[in-house]
Formats: structure tokens, C-alpha cells, sequence
């Protein structure tokens, strides 16, 4: 979901300082009663209404296990998601594996890996 624009944050905290309710505020912007004293909470505590960045979680792929897998698609391209996984001793489950091999650009067609060129 996309952030709270920096506009609306302002007139929140200016609409909590003039004293108005939670309720009316949400009702005013289109948002949550919670997000409203979320950005109030933020301004007390921070002084500023900016969004905190969302980090996520960190992937247990490393580069070079990466690099690993097209090295074994490169010499063997109709190796299957279990061998492969065997083989490197990644720490991911296959369907992670597929996932994972879908967003670097390869199709598993006729048993060969193809990197898609489109």
C-alpha cells in the first residue's frame, strides 16, 4: 500500500494541534483513525511526519549462489529445481527456487531453462 502523502501528514498533525478528533480527521483525509495517531505519535516522538522506509526482509540468496545457479543452467539447462537445489545446498525451499529463477528471466520449457530475451 502506498504511503501517506507528506501533504496530508501535515494538515493531520496541524488538524491534531488545533485539538480535533481522531474520527473527524480520518473522515476529513480518506484514512484510518490508526493511521491518524500513527503520523501524530511519529511527529511527538521524531518531529517529522516523514514515512519510515520499508527494509523488508533480507533474502538468504547471496550474489554468488546466484552466479551459482546460472553456472549450472549454463552446463547442465535440463537440470531440475530439486538437483539444483541439492547440488548448491541453497537454503530455500523449490518453489522459492522457481520463483527466484522466474525473476532473473529464465522459462522452463521442453526440460531446458531459457533465458527470455523479450
Amino acid at each position: 500500500m502506498k504511503p501517506i502523502s507528506i501533504e496530508i501528514r501535515e494538515l493531520v498533525v496541524l488538524a491534531k494541534i488545533r485539538k480535533e478528533k481522531n474520527l473527524e480527521i480520518a473522515k476529513w483525509f480518506n484514512i484510518s483513525e490508526s493511521s491518524v495517531e500513527q503520523i501524530w505519535r511519529l511527529h511527538q516522538h521524531i518531529g517529522s511526519v516523514e514515512p519510515k522506509t520499508y527494509t523488508g526482509r533480507k533474502s538468504s540468496i547471496t550474489d554468488e549462489m546466484i552466479d551459482s545457479i546460472r553456472d549450472v543452467i549454463k552446463g547442465k539447462p535440463d537440470t531440475t529445481l530439486e538437483e539444483m537445489k541439492t547440488e548448491l545446498e541453497l537454503p530455500i525451499e523449490k518453489s522459492q527456487l522457481a520463483n527466484l529463477l522466474r525473476r532473473l528471466g529464465y522459462t522452463y520449457k521442453k526440460k531446458l531453462y531459457i533465458l527470455k530475451t523479450s
